[in-house]
């Protein structure tokens, strides 16, 4: 038989969690149930068909069936504030009519709006944006040209002959063959 446990500090009203808590599978319950269906469950669960004696005391069914899930009541004062509960939603005095009820003034044609566009004319070219691809080929471009220039410096700048200690140690020295 499961069996569903209860905190008898405070009272539960019908819209409050709990959990029903399973004695043969530890840690495997049923998470936001309602108190209705808590106690439906436990009389099935149990193969009992009136449920008249399980409501002799309510205070004992209440202790003796149900777990609260809010456990906010033993925080400090200041975790309390976190979860107080928003200010109530203001009154806003019902509208005239419904959306539904209200007649629109009909569809018209876009002809009467021409006045208010400018003119071919006096209008600037567009101005071009390169997209994505022409963006990602020009930074390639100029890095390959980067690269070059780099190249072209430090080929500019190399001078084998001029190194004075180029074979002051033989064994420093390689030799690649057979290329």
């Amino acid at each position: 038989m499961a069996l569903i446990c209860a905190c008898a500090q405070r009272r539960l009203t019908s819209e409050t969690s709990f959990c029903l808590v399973n004695p043969y599978r530890p840690g495997k319950g049923f998470r936001n149930y309602s108190i209705v269906d808590a106690i439906l469950w436990w009389c099935l669960r149990i193969r009992r068909c009136c449920l008249f004696r399980y409501f002799v005391r309510t205070e004992d069914l209440y202790r003796d069936l149900l777990v609260p899930e809010k456990m906010t009541q033993f925080l400090p004062p200041n975790l309390l504030a976190l979860f107080a509960p928003r200010d109530p939603i203001p009154y806003l005095p019902p509208v005239s009519k419904l959306p539904h009820e209200k007649k629109n003034g009909g569809y018209i044609g876009v002809g009467g709006f021409l006045k208010y566009f400018e003119e071919p004319k006096d209008t600037p070219p567009p101005v071009r944006v390169e997209t994505r691809e022409e963006r990602l080929e020009r930074r390639r471009r100029e890095r390959a040209e980067q690269v070059a220039y780099k190249l072209e410096q430090e080929i500019a700048v190399w001078d084998p002959a001029g190194i004075p200690n180029v074979t002051a140690d033989p064994f420093k020295t390689l030799f690649v063959a057979r290329i």
